[in-house]
């Protein structure tokens, strides 16, 4: 399931978001010979975001969003378990710089655990540039690690997101 809501009001644009998704399989012979091997999964989250134009061109945003993530493998393999929790905070300032062009630069902060256990933090800062073509647009993202990391990090470079898409 999905459901989304978007609101503007004195100036803000207010839009939250939830999303459920669910499935379950199952492998056992025939003969019964074994234990049912299934595996649930399970992944929901919630999201909501603040956004206000700065200038007819400029806009500032606020993003919360929360994810839980959960899989249990059934014997033979296991018992297994996964547990995952994303807690991120979002901030990000864009500017229009002709019709279709928009450039934007922000940082996000996640929190993950998993099991319940503390786990980890990681720090970002980003750039990117989005273009529209007609019915295609193409979007280009650079993230730069904030965190110290145990591997090896080039020039602060951590991913790069490449994103081209069309209408039909």
């Amino acid at each position: 399931g999905w459901g989304g809501i978007e609101v503007e009001t004195r100036g803000f644009r207010l839009e939250g978001r939830g999303e459920n998704q669910q499935a379950l399989s199952t492998d056992q012979p025939l003969d019964f010979s074994s234990g049912d091997g299934h595996n649930f999964r399970r992944q929901w989250s919630g999201e909501g975001t603040l956004s206000r134009a700065l200038a007819p061109r400029m806009r500032v945003l606020a993003r919360w969003f929360y994810e839980s993530r959960t899989q249990v493998y059934g014997a033979p393999i296991g018992p297994r378990r996964f547990d995952a929790i994303d807690r991120i905070v979002q901030f990000e300032l864009s500017r229009e710089y002709a019709p279709g062009w928009r450039v934007a630069g922000g940082a996000l902060y996640d929190r993950v655990s998993y099991a319940s256990q503390p786990g980890r933090k990681e720090s970002r800062a980003f750039v990117s540039l989005q273009a529209r073509f007609g019915k295609v647009s193409v979007e280009g993202i650079e993230t730069i690690e904030l965190d110290s990391e145990p591997y090896q990090v080039s020039f602060h470079h951590d991913k790069g997101f490449l994103r081209l898409q069309s209408t039909f």
